[in-house]
Formats: C-alpha cells, sequence, structure tokens
C-alpha cells in the first residue's frame, strides 16, 4: 500500500531477503525477523520459529514478553538484549502473546511503513485484535491472504470445542497445537470445560514458565492477561538513539 509520501513500489526500499530489510533515507537498514544478524537494527515481530533468530542479533527492537519466549525457545544462545528506537512504535498484532506489529517513521522522509508480521484483527482470549495504523507502505503477512479462507466466528469456534471437550468427559482425547499460541488457548478452552487434568509436552511447559495463566479464562468476563514471569537473569535495555546507530 502506497501513500502520498511514496513513488512507484520499487522505490519503497523494501526488500525480502533473509528476513524483510527496510532501508531508510540516510540508507539505514532495519531488518524485519531475520535468521541472522543483518542491517543496523534487527526487529522481532513474535517469537514463532519461522521468524525467530538462528543466532541471537547484538540487540533486537521487541516486546519484552517475545524477547523472554525468544530465550526460552532458543535456550543455547543466552540472554537477549532489547533495545528501543523513537522511530519503531510496537503495536499489538493480535497473533500469539507478545506480537507486535511495528509502525516506522522514516526521519528523514518522513514516509511510515507498517510491518504486521503475523496478525489476527479478531479478540481472542487474551489478546487484542489488530488495529491497522495510518502508513503509507504496508508490509503484509498473510497466512490466510485468499478470499477463499471464510472461518467462523470466534466464539462459536471456542463453544464448539468447549462442548466436544465436555462430552467427550469419560475417555482421554488429544489436542494438537503449536507450542506457543494454539497449545495456551487449547489449556484455557480445557479449563473452560472443567477438564481438571491436562498434560503438555515439554515444549509448551517451557513456554508456560515464562507466562502466568489468567485465573478466570471466562468467555463473558474481562479479558485475562498474560505477563512474563520475572527471569533469573538481569535483561539489558537501552534507549537507542539514530545518531548512535550509524
Amino acid at each position: 500500500m502506497t501513500g502520498s509520501n511514496v513513488g512507484s513500489p520499487s522505490d519503497t526500499g523494501v526488500r525480502l531477503r533473509d528476513g524483510i530489510e527496510i532501508e531508510l533515507g540516510d540508507g539505514t537498514t532495519i531488518v524485519a525477523d531475520g535468521t541472522r544478524s543483518a542491517g543496523d537494527i534487527a526487529l522481532l515481530s513474535h517469537a514463532h520459529g519461522d521468524h525467530l533468530y538462528d543466532d541471537p542479533p547484538e540487540s533486537v527492537v521487541c516486546s519484552a514478553l517475545t524477547a523472554a519466549l525468544a530465550e526460552a525457545r532458543r535456550e543455547e544462545g543466552g540472554p537477549l538484549s532489547r533495545e528501543t528506537v523513537p522511530e519503531i512504535d510496537l503495536r499489538p498484532a493480535g497473533h500469539v502473546a507478545g506480537s507486535r506489529a511495528a509502525l516506522i517513521t522514516d526521519p528523514d522522509t518522513g514516509v511510515r511503513y507498517c510491518y504486521t508480521g503475523d496478525i489476527s484483527t479478531r479478540d481472542r482470549f487474551y489478546l487484542p485484535g489488530f488495529e491497522p495504523p495510518d502508513a503509507d507502505v504496508l508490509i503484509l503477512e498473510t497466512t490466510y491472504g485468499s478470499p477463499e479462507y471464510v472461518f467462523p466466528n470466534q466464539s462459536e469456534i471456542e463453544a464448539e470445542i468447549v462442548e466436544w471437550l465436555g462430552r467427550t468427559m469419560d475417555r482421554p482425547v488429544l489436542l494438537f497445537g503449536y507450542s506457543l499460541g494454539r497449545a495456551q488457548k487449547l489449556q484455557l478452552l480445557a479449563r473452560r470445560a472443567d477438564r481438571s487434568r491436562v498434560l503438555v509436552w515439554k515444549a509448551i511447559t517451557r513456554i508456560n514458565s515464562v507466562m502466568t495463566f489468567p485465573s478466570t479464562p471466562s468467555a463473558r468476563g474481562p479479558r485475562p492477561t498474560w505477563r512474563p514471569a520475572i527471569p533469573s537473569y538481569s535483561r539489558r535495555e537501552r534507549t537507542t538513539s539514530r545518531s548512535s546507530i550509524r
């Protein structure tokens, strides 16, 4: 999506390489969701494996919860150093806990880039839906981007799963979901169905250890929140200005 501050699409300075590379007017490069360190600024939208680094960058722009989850999933990489950059405004993406879209404003040209990563515009459990900001360039991930994908209402999907879990209370059942995201939602639905015993795989246990389960995951009550657990190490945070990057 191009706005009045941008010429043709080829002029946007956006490239698909190892991650999404955005080149600003002064030559500074932002690399979003790359597998290795590159560019001047590393941006991490969320901690799913297809967006996560192989080796940790020197510092990265992301939410605190995404940093904690990334460290749990890349234990061999050690602590992750977060930074904030004034030109990058992180917005809730609605995808998984800690996920953020980034509104990037080029200080030289005024062009606004919105990099979404994976997003959901629906309110789901503890996640507020993504609210698109005004931007000149939209970089959108489209897992279900084809119009043929039409999903039922979120409450209908949840009710159907809870009903099935209640109906099968007399037997063990298997629920499958990614260790980050769907696994936590399924655990909340199992609790809503009064399933008192839920066993999870060790990868899910590791993710859960970073999170705090809400005490009352009611479909009708206030949206519960997830908080990062207190880490056993200190995480260095700093604010970086454009002049210190160059």
